[in-house]
């Protein structure tokens, strides 16, 4: 049986104290960003942004607002992410909701937005046709929409709850100009030569390795959203020769990839009729996102 926290047993706390010593219950357990993580919690709780709450660091938590803490701190104690107890995040130019049937969206994936947009800017597009591979969240594609409104941008996934997440996100986030539907990307395409673009944050961990991650990934997070087989590259080699065929003359894809990973994919597109491969690191200097151009050759 786990021994409570001490927290259970004190009855009145000032915001203050709750910040301090939560932060270092945090510290202790090996969470980082503890003070951060306390902060949005409490902001939950009291529903105010956090400048608000420096300015009620001596004000005593009601009865009803320090249960419903602990609800939530302990949540966080046991490694659930805080964007899940949050229920949403940011991401590039929107806020995101969240539920646990969809992968968190990373810092990472935000520079396969930028090079999507970048490429779009340099061959001058009024419009595009682009198509998300495995939306979740559809962070990805409200993005390019939101900054891109005369394109139309189509997000697809295997999971109806998704699709539903997805589609709630667009409407929140006032895109009008982005659709989702469910359907499976390693399917025979129905039409060929329909999108200028391709985008995907496919899942591309090691089978190996994903009870190796942080308990807030391996326990929480979609296990389908990360598994990439036993080398973590069954999405790429599945769905690229689908890629090819759903996109126009001269068209583009753009994949996000793991460590070590984009030399490797690099060779699978020059294998399926890709050429001018590009290869984008991350801030952290990792090979991080993979671009070819369809060629008609």
């Amino acid at each position: 049986m786990k021994r409570k926290c001490y927290l259970s047993k004190k009855e009145s706390w000032t915001v203050l104290e709750l910040l301090n010593w939560s932060a270092d219950y945090l510290d202790k357990k090996g969470i980082e960003n503890s003070r951060r993580n306390v902060e949005e919690l409490l902001c939950l709780t009291l529903k105010c942004k956090r400048l608000d709450l420096y300015l009620k660091f001596e004000m005593p938590l009601k009865p009803q607002e320090l249960k419903v803490y602990r609800e939530f701190f302990k949540r966080r104690v046991n490694r659930e992410p805080l964007q899940y107890i949050l229920g949403e995040t940011d991401f590039y130019n929107s806020k995101i909701k969240l539920h646990k049937k969809v992968l968190i969206p990373r810092p990472e994936t935000e520079l396969l937005v930028e090079r999507v947009l970048e490429k779009i800017d340099s061959l001058d597009f009024e419009s595009s046709k682009i198509l998300d591979i495995g939306t979740g969240s559809g962070c990805i594609a409200i993005s390019l929409a939101f900054e891109l409104p005369d394109s139309q941008v189509l997000g697809i996934d295997i999971s109806e709850d998704a699709v539903s997440l997805a589609t709630e996100n667009a409407v929140f986030n006032e895109v009008s100009n982005a659709k989702f539907i469910k359907r499976n990307a390693l399917d025979t395409p129905r039409k060929t030569g329909i999108f200028d673009f391709i985008v995907s944050n496919p899942p591309y961990i090691e089978s190996s390795e994903i009870p190796k991650l942080m308990p807030e990934v391996k326990d929480f997070e979609p296990i389908l959203a990360l598994d990439g087989g036993k080398d973590g590259f069954d999405f790429y080699r599945e769905v690229i020769p689908n890629c090819y065929s759903l996109l126009k003359d001269e068209g583009f894809v753009f994949f996000e990839v793991g460590y070590k990973q984009a030399q490797n994919l690099k060779k699978i597109l020059l294998g399926n009729n890709f050429a001018e491969v590009e290869i984008f690191k991350d801030y952290s200097g990792i090979e991080r996102i993979v671009s070819a151009k369809k060629s008609t050759l």
